[in-house]
């Protein structure tokens, strides 16, 4: 069966979530690759100042995913997702109007409230229309954020060359009411286990803060997130090192959303058949932890060499390229391992959570995964800085690709010990 195939036999609201998706990533970095060059050119803020609104941003959505997943839990998933996309519509349609810090930092946590409402909401929505098939589903979920994160951009930047930058926000406020109509009109008015009005909030969270596989598991799978959030700080560095061309650094985003969107679907197929859940995603963590291993040695060599490899100037050369494929290619297996990792990752979380609390685990997951991921860029930003004071460039790698392996043992004693489900217990929903 081909991917398209596999998504067509999805029923109709699993097919109506994938596109949910898709249009989430798609007006989401319809805005994002152009929204720092706005506040600092059209606005004028400084470069702190634009590190203040993303942060903010980031804060407001993975700090409140777990409240998300627990509204979700209690009021329904379509509630939750509905009022997601409507906050992001005033979220980006004031990013197209405002002037100042006050109304871009209040148009940020719009947005980013509005990702905490509906992320835990939409995939714990996935798991349970999908029944059996929640792995396939996940996989497929993957897949059309890839692709949202891949043509977004791309239509955003169309957009700039008729328009300013209030047009592409507009567009985006625009994909978003679209989206928010049609699950008004088109999504089951409800799709909640039948246990979810039995437990409180707080019961809800201290069955969560006790779950002690659960937060080990969570333990053990969060260092893939801060292993991917290098896409974004360190992988991007090393090629400007590397090369010396600042606009090499795309590339990087373009292999791995290319990797993440042609490879989930067959690599889930692959894996699914042959190994168990925890076990698949030790093989992608282990593949996370090799995809360092390039960057390390090539950090190592310039350490020796005692600077940059690459030639000075603004345009790419088939040497920017040559000096640039340890970079690349770490960028690709580490992509692939994350693809890998990632649907069999939501699969065992929302198998792991007792029956009404699906969206609080996911939540809770997304909530420890982002905390980890921004403490750990700290962390890694830190090394980084005394790596190179000391000469030793190569040491982040290093670390980094100790971090996914000890992940990866930690997961398979999990596994041994039957402290996480090979297969899928069937969830009794409730939709309609």
């Amino acid at each position: 069966m081909t991917p398209q195939k596999q998504i067509r036999s999805f029923p109709p609201t699993v097919r109506l979530l994938l596109v949910n998706q898709f249009g989430v990533n798609f007006g989401f970095y319809l805005v994002l690759p152009y929204l720092a060059a706005h506040l600092t050119g059209d606005i004028a803020m400084s470069v702190a100042m634009v590190g203040l609104v993303l942060g903010v941003r980031t804060l407001s959505q993975q700090g409140m995913t777990l409240f998300g997943g627990s509204a979700a839990d209690r009021l329904g998933y379509r509630p939750m997702i509905v009022l997601g996309c409507g906050l992001r519509v005033i979220g980006f349609g004031l990013f197209a109007v405002a002037s100042n810090l006050t109304g871009v930092l209040f148009a940020s946590i719009m947005i980013g409230l509005a990702g905490a409402l509906f992320s835990p909401a939409c995939r714990a929505y996935l798991a349970h229309a999908a029944g059996d098939r929640k792995l396939d589903a996940f996989a497929a979920f993957h897949t059309a954020s890839n692709a949202g994160a891949l043509i977004g951009p791309i239509a955003g930047g169309v957009l700039l060359i008729w328009g300013d930058f209030r047009l592409v926000s507009a567009a985006a406020a625009a994909a978003f009411l679209i989206m928010t109509v049609a699950q008004i009109s088109v999504l089951p008015p409800q799709a909640m286990e039948e246990d979810a009005d039995r437990r409180s909030v707080i019961q809800g969270w201290k069955v969560l803060y006790s779950d002690r596989r659960f937060l080990v598991f969570v333990l053990a799978v969060s260092g893939l997130f801060l292993a991917y959030n290098q896409l974004y700080l360190l992988l991007p560095l090393e090629v400007v090192r590397v090369t010396g061309v600042a606009s090499v650094s795309s590339l990087i985003f373009v292999v791995a959303t290319v990797v993440g969107l042609f490879a989930t679907i067959p690599l889930t197929r692959w894996f699914s058949p042959r190994l168990a859940k925890a076990p698949s995603v030790v093989v992608g963590a282990v593949l996370c932890a090799i995809a360092f291993v390039p960057t390390a040695v090539s950090a190592s060599v310039q350490s020796a060499a005692g600077g940059s490899l690459g030639p000075d100037g603004p345009t790419i050369t088939a040497q920017v390229l040559v000096n640039a494929l340890p970079v690349l290619s770490a960028t690709a297996v580490l992509a692939l391992g994350y693809s890998l990792a990632v649907p069999f990752i939501q699969d065992l979380t929302a198998s792991l959570a007792p029956a009404g609390l699906t969206a609080t685990y996911l939540g809770m997951f997304s909530t420890a995964s982002g905390l980890v991921a921004a403490v750990g860029n700290v962390l890694v930003g830190t090394l980084q800085d005394l790596a190179g004071r000391a000469g030793m460039l190569w040491l982040p790698w290093i670390c980094l690709t100790a971090l996914q392996l000890a992940g990866a043992c930690l997961l398979l004693v999990l596994h041994r010990r039957r402290a996480v489900p090979d297969r899928t217990p069937r969830h009794r929903t409730r939709i309609g």
